[in-house]
């Protein structure tokens, strides 16, 4: 018998464990969703300057590791953040290739037109980068020498 104030009621010992278990359940899967990430933040330049404003992604090596990370470089500086984890509190352990992009807004105001990319191919695709990162539990700290003309 459950008692609320001055009602009873009866619940069946089935349907009490069943509440029981679906609450339990939600309570796991909350606190589940959130991936275990470790902070990442660093310096980008180009030619020796600090890049003005870009992206920075870490693209994992293996396909055991599903999660990309990324951030926005503001005069020279980043944090990364992952799809799934908190904002700004990096990547998941693990072997990742690093890309970057800088946008050039469109030269005409038409509504089709699009951004342009300004880095060389070198810098933007995942099969042409130089660059790479190891990210392991604790913080970590990765600095990125980019060149116009590499």
């Amino acid at each position: 018998m459950f008692k609320i104030g001055d009602y009873c009621f009866l619940i069946p010992f089935p349907v009490l464990f069943f509440i029981l278990f679906i609450i339990a359940t939600l309570n796991i899967g909350c606190n589940s969703n959130k991936l275990k990430t470790f902070p990442v933040e660093g310096i980008v330049t180009i030619d020796g300057q600090p890049l003005e404003e870009g992206m920075i992604r870490f693209r994992p090596k293996h396909k055991e590791n599903r999660y990309s990370a990324y951030g926005s470089v503001k005069k020279g500086n980043y944090k990364l953040q992952t799809t799934g984890g908190d904002f700004e509190a990096g990547a998941i352990p693990g072997e990742y290739l690093v890309v970057f992009s800088v946008l050039a807004p469109p030269l005409s105001n038409d509504q089709d037109a699009e951004a342009t990319e300004t880095l060389p191919n070198l810098y933007t695709k995942v099969e042409e980068t130089p660059f790479s990162a190891t990210v392991v539990k604790g913080k970590n700290l990765f600095n990125f020498e980019l060149k116009s003309n590499p």
